[in-house]
Order: structure tokens, then sequence, then C-alpha cells
């Protein structure tokens, strides 16, 4: 096991002294342990040692600290019986010391992990770890080696590594776990995994994962498996493998070299309910620009190729807006300005059969002048309807004593003086006026007809707040008055209104 460890898990190098006015450098290699001659190395590149053929990081001496350690984690699976498995992690250390090319090697066993059977899909995992001050015959303690945090990673407790693989297939033999496609999954990549996962999810797609591993589709195995679980992108009951991805045959081979994930698979079958033209070349393009998603409703009134092409055409001007790019990538943001223009002209009912419309010369521009022109009627038809709210109540909700009186705002405007003048919020309140949702009426002094005092918010026939300055409470003398108010006058305003 420590030979194959050291051929096919532990990184090797290419060590060489530095020296700029040699050709050809003498450099030694870890994996094979011979001398040889290469030209021009650099330290951190990879090269192919001449005796071995196998692949190497070049490093010179003097880059190299006076101590290095490469740690690995290697999981070797082992059969318990023809029910249980028995997945035991160990832990692989090489050690480079100064002045010596030979690493000192240690390899020892930290945990174990049985999987057993249960039922019909399901598995049991009993976890024991290795702990030498554990007061036993043993030392190996049940349960998971502590951590600090489960939400940080640590190299005595990760449970994620390579996978012995020269035992596997007699380790699988006869279980449940026979044709799980475990060594087709692992070996393309290499890269470290967690076995016990993979087996006990498994035991519930047997037949899913198994075939999904066999055709080529290792990466949606391991976010069903390890990131996103079976979601509706999946239809697990279907034997071919489109039905099964929802899309149709000609997009297998496409999908298959673009390695996709589930994230990618489900962007492209929203392409495919659509039956759209060019979706292979779309998706592509999605990828290559770094998109996430792309509004599909407006493939109602263009093509894809239409789209790219208008896309990139527009990607120049809108780099040199200086926004900050922060979660979305500079095609993604300018797909964005373009579906919200698209809205827009929608929802104002343009012609969106018209190419002047849908490709105008410069989106970005053109975005910002729609906006503005929306923003201008709404505020006209606010500032009309808030008129139309007090036009029959200001005459009839009228009330005035010896120290005070009610006035209605007239426009807009008043309400926004009033909230700057006594520094509260209720020039915000301007939609909620015009829609009807509630009323203010303002308090003043008799003598100081023009200057902010009280306001008042009516709600549903009732008052709601009473707010002096800074949102202070009314005085008793403003409460008695309002209350007459409520009582006398606002009912029949409202009724007559």
């Amino acid at each position: 096991m420590a030979r194959w460890i050291d051929r096919n898990v532990m990184p090797h190098y290419l060590f060489y002294s530095y020296d700029r006015n040699q050709p050809e450098t003498q450099v030694f290699c870890t994996y094979c342990e011979k001398f040889s001659v290469i030209k021009k190395p650099k330290t951190g590149k990879i090269f192919v040692c001449p005796q071995c053929k196998q692949k190497a990081i070049a490093k010179a001496q003097g880059r190299r600290a006076a101590y290095h350690e490469d740690r690995e984690t290697c999981q070797v699976i082992q059969k318990i019986s023809d029910e249980e498995l028995l997945i035991r992690i160990f832990k692989v250390r090489w050690a480079y010391k100064e002045k010596k090319n030979t690493p000192a090697k240690e390899i020892y066993e930290n945990a174990r992990l049985f999987i057993h059977v249960v039922g019909k899909e399901g598995t049991d995992t009993e976890a024991f770890y290795y702990d030498s001050s554990y007061d036993s015959t043993t030392h190996w303690r049940r349960g998971n080696r502590p951590r600090f945090s489960p939400y940080t990673s640590g190299y005595e407790a990760d449970d994620t590594g390579a996978i012995y693989l020269p035992s596997l297939k007699r380790a699988l033999q006869g279980t449940p776990w026979q044709y799980c496609a475990l060594r087709q999954f692992y070996e393309p990549t290499k890269e470290a995994m967690q076995v016990s996962t993979y087996l006990r999810v498994y035991r519930r797609h047997p037949k899913l994962i198994e075939h999904l591993v066999k055709v080529g589709f290792e990466r949606i195995v391991s976010d069903i498996v390890y990131r996103h679980g079976m979601g509706a992108e999946i239809d697990a009951t279907q034997k071919r493998t489109h039905r099964i991805l929802r899309v149709n045959k000609e997009d297998l081979a496409m999908l298959r070299e673009l390695n996709a994930g589930v994230d990618t698979l489900k962007a492209y079958q929203q392409y495919v309910k659509l039956n759209l033209r060019g979706r292979q070349e779309l998706l592509q393009w999605q990828l290559k620009n770094h998109v996430h998603t792309i509004p599909t409703q407006w493939f109602a009134y263009m093509t894809a190729r239409k789209f790219m092409r208008y896309m990139d055409s527009q990607l120049p001007d809108y780099m040199q807006l200086k926004r900050a790019f922060l979660y979305r990538s500079p095609m993604e943001e300018a797909i964005s300005t373009y579906s919200d223009y698209l809205q827009m002209c929608q929802e104002q009912n343009y012609d969106m059969k018209s190419s002047q419309v849908l490709f105008p010369k410069h989106c970005n521009e053109a975005h910002d002048k729609l906006s503005r022109y929306i923003k201008k009627c709404r505020d006209e038809q606010t500032k009309r309807a808030f008129r139309e709210v007090y036009e029959n109540l200001a005459e009839k909700t009228n009330l005035t004593s010896k120290k005070l009186q009610i006035v209605c705002p007239k426009q807009t405007d008043d309400l926004i003086t009033e909230g700057q003048a006594l520094h509260h919020c209720v020039g915000t309140y301007i939609d909620r006026v015009a829609a009807k949702k509630c009323l203010i009426v303002f308090v003043r002094r008799v003598e100081e007809p023009e200057k902010p005092f009280v306001t008042v918010e009516v709600s549903n026939g009732k008052i709601v707040q009473i707010r002096g300055e800074r949102n202070s409470d009314p005085t008793e003398e403003v409460k008695k008055f309002v209350d007459l108010w409520s009582r006398k006058v606002l009912p029949m305003a409202l009724q007559a209104a």
C-alpha cells in the first residue's frame, strides 16, 4: 500500500541546483529516485521525468525550506461480510528534510468506519477513531474524532481522501455495493472524496447512480451525492439517459463534453422545454461568459443567436461603465440590464416585434432613458391621485379652535416639507395616501398656520398615529382637539367623500 500511495497519491519533485548559465540541469526525481538532465527547469512548473516518464514538480534547492511535509488521507475498503464493509482511514506524511532528496515516510491508521446494510435501501455507519491516550486494550474510541468546529476541517479528523484501488473490486464483490461504480466515479479525476457518503446515497438510488457514472456523468452524480441531493431535474423512474436528464438524445454528447453538473443541467433544461434552436451554442456561450442564468421569456421575441450576438456587441460599452462587479460577471450585469429594459418595454406595451425596440444601439442608455420616462409618468400619476384624495375632503375636514386647526395637504411636497421640518417619516407616506390606504392631516397653531406642528395619520376611519417633532407624543391639548375632530368631523367627511 505504501508503494501504491507513493506512486498514485503523493506529489513528487524534481530537485535541482539552480545555475542560470547552464542550458541543461541535473535533476533528482523523487518518484524513481534517479538522476537525469532537463532543459531550463523552473520552480513550481510540472515536468516529465526523462527516466520514469512521470510528472513531477520542479523545485530548486534554494527554494526548499529546511523542512517540507506533504500530507494526504487514504481510504482502504475491506469486506467484513456480504452486508458490511469497513473503511479504514490512513494518514500519510512524506517529510523532506534539508539536504535530503528522499523523504521520510509515515503511514498510520487513525479511524475506522463500519457500514452495514439496513432494510432495502438504508445503511448504518459506526465510527471509531484511534486515541493512544484512551485507557483501553486497543485504544479505539467509539464515535467521530473531535474537531475544533463542525464547520472547519482538520487533518486528523478529515475522512475525505484518496481511495486505495488494488483491493477495491475484491472488497465490493458479493455486497450490495458490487455494482456501485465507485472506481469509475473516482478514477477520472482522482479527487479526494468521502467514500462513506457515496456508498450511503448509492443504496437509495443504486441503478440511477450506476447508470450515470458508467455513461460519463460523474459530475452530476457528485452533485447528487454531495451537494444538491435528488431534485426535480433528475427523473429516477426512467432508464434511458436522455430521459433521466430530461433532455434530448442529441444533447447528451455536448453535456458530457462540458462535464455538466446539476446547475448547468437545470439551465439547459429550460432551453429544452422551449425547444430553443441553437440551445447547445447558447449553453456553451453562457458558460464561457460565466453567466449563471439567462431569462428565457425573451426568446419568444428573438433567437438564441441574435441574443448572443447582441449581448456581445453591448459588452464593450458596458465595461466602460465603472461599476463594481462584486457578485456577478460583467456579462451577467449586462444581461440583467437588458432584461430590465425589455420588461419595461413590455409593461409600456411597446411593439416587441420591432427590432428597434428589441435591439437599441446602446442598451444601457436606452434602459436609463426609459426608466426616467416611466418614473416621471408614475410621479405624475401619484401626484394626480394624491390631489384627488383631498379635493373633496379639504373643506369637509376643517376644524378650528381658539388655538389649533386641522389643515389638509394640497400636494405631495407638503408631506415632504412636513417630514423634514418635524424630523419624522411622513414624507414616505405619499404612495400610501395616493393609493387611499391612509389619510394624512396636519395640526397647526392658529397663529402659525404655515408652520408644521403635529401630524396625524388616519387609517380605516380611525386615528393611527399622532406625532410631533422627532416622533414625540402630543400634548393633552392636542390629543383632546384631535379626539374631538375624529368624533365630530372625520366620520361625516369620510362618508361624504
